[in-house]
């Protein structure tokens, strides 16, 4: 009998009905100092007002009814019920509701971010309409181009360069760490949502009959530092043979697919005939 009221009950309300319901639930489980929605850590005054755990440790009273806390922490169903709901993404200016345990704020296009080369902190994805606005004399590079910066390898210090692949922005940034004798060449990618694309970091040296080529996958996930899942390490004492005119000569970008050199392509056409020759 409860099932058939229940379902009874169910085709009987209103999507009117459910938002309100859902925005009073989304009210109630709101932390009164954060204005975030309450997780699993979360604690309650004599007169059950909840409060993060977070909040709670500065106050004295309950900052709802000015009346104390209580030592007894909320019930596994409320702690489920108040999982359940989603709450308004943190970042200003984005309307999506996030569950529990996704990961979408990490990867918002409405995530802060600055420029390099100014004070400008904005969305991520503002940063391209910046570039083009505010910095019109810096090259934006794509991956048929090269990033590659004025830069002395005998100097200490970093230069970035921006880079949009297929949608993607990066900053890429050149290193010198003459302490640790290593150039760094390190991709900082910035979240303007989730993707599945497979991004790789490419550095190229060449002058003259020399080369040096190396490539890495970069991990896409916000969270990881860049400086140790996103970085190619270089030893200094090959940098020399690239040199001229006291300039490192370089390439740096990013491609979609693990990048090949016309070289090393027609080297591997050559080694493929050769043992079809020697098959034959």
């Amino acid at each position: 009998m409860c099932l058939f009221f229940k379902q009874k009950w169910k085709e009987k309300l209103r999507p009117k009905d459910l938002r309100e319901s859902m925005n009073w639930l989304l009210e109630l489980a709101t932390c009164p100092i954060c204005l975030g929605t309450l997780q699993s850590n979360t604690t309650l005054c004599i007169n059950g007002h909840p409060i993060c755990v977070e909040c709670r440790q500065n106050l004295q009273i309950c900052p709802t009814c000015r009346d104390p806390f209580s030592n007894v922490r909320p019930t596994g169903f409320i702690h489920q019920v108040i999982q359940s709901l989603p709450h308004p993404c943190r970042h200003a200016g984005c309307t999506q509701f996030v569950k529990t345990n996704d990961n979408h704020e990490d990867f918002c296009g409405h995530k802060l971010t600055e420029c390099k080369y100014c004070d400008w902190i904005g969305p991520g994805y503002g940063i391209l309409s910046h570039l083009q606005t505010g910095h019109q004399e810096t090259p934006l590079e794509h991956p048929e181009r090269s990033c590659g910066p004025p830069f002395n390898p005998k100097e200490e210090g970093s230069v970035f360069c921006p880079i949009f692949v297929e949608g993607q922005f990066f900053w890429g940034e050149m290193k010198n760490d003459l302490q640790n004798d290593k150039l760094i060449a390190v991709i900082h990618p910035v979240p303007t949502g989730k993707t599945v694309s497979v991004f790789f970091s490419n550095v190229s040296l060449k002058l003259n009959k020399e080369r040096y080529v190396v490539s890495l996958k970069l991990n896409m996930n916000p969270t990881a530092d860049p400086y140790k899942d996103n970085c190619i390490l270089i030893p200094t004492s090959i940098l020399q043979k690239y040199i001229d005119e006291q300039k490192l000569i370089y390439r740096f970008f990013v491609t979609k697919s693990k990048w090949k050199s016309f070289k090393n392509v027609l080297e591997m056409k050559i080694d493929y005939l050769r043992k079809l020759v020697h098959f034959k």
